[in-house]
């Protein structure tokens, strides 16, 4: 099986001299909850960094964890995926202070206006289930993602 840098090198071999004299590479990877993110690093033909920087386009791409699809992210779309990781992040922590007893779930509830049964769901979970991070942070991040279609 293929290593997340094996694909990110194959990707950005693949797109070729992006303008004359010039191919992009790559910097990373930053892990997010569902992906691997790469910056595009841009190169000459042979592989130096040029001292002009200065081209426009996409900032970078990610990389699927479980399927291994490619995205290419504008800055807009970057800046989106870091807000959400760190928001999902922050209601991790927050669970975890929650299962070793030290906090409520009223806030979970009322940020994203769950019902009773839907918490009651969410607190049997936490304390009959041992805390793998990933995946709490997965579910969370789909929790979190049909509340924000539904409103």
């Amino acid at each position: 099986m293929k290593s997340i840098i094996d694909i990110a090198s194959e990707y950005v071999d693949s797109q070729g001299e992006i303008i004359k004299g010039y191919k992009y590479g790559y910097k990373g990877p930053v892990e997010f909850i569902k992906v691997y993110y790469f910056d595009f690093v841009i190169l000459t033909i042979n592989g130096k960094i040029p001292d002009n920087q200065s081209f426009g386009g996409a900032c970078g791409f990610t990389i699927h964890k479980k399927d291994k699809t490619i995205q290419t992210l504008s800055f807009g779309e970057l800046a989106t995926l870091q807000i959400k990781n760190k928001e999902i992040s922050d209601i991790y922590d927050k669970l975890k202070g929650v299962k070793e007893k030290s906090k409520s779930l009223s806030w979970l509830k009322n940020k994203y206006q769950l019902t009773s049964s839907e918490l009651l769901k969410i607190k049997k979970a936490l304390f009959t289930t041992e805390m793998h991070k990933d995946q709490i942070m997965i579910q969370l991040e789909e929790l979190v993602s049909k509340k924000n279609r539904s409103h």
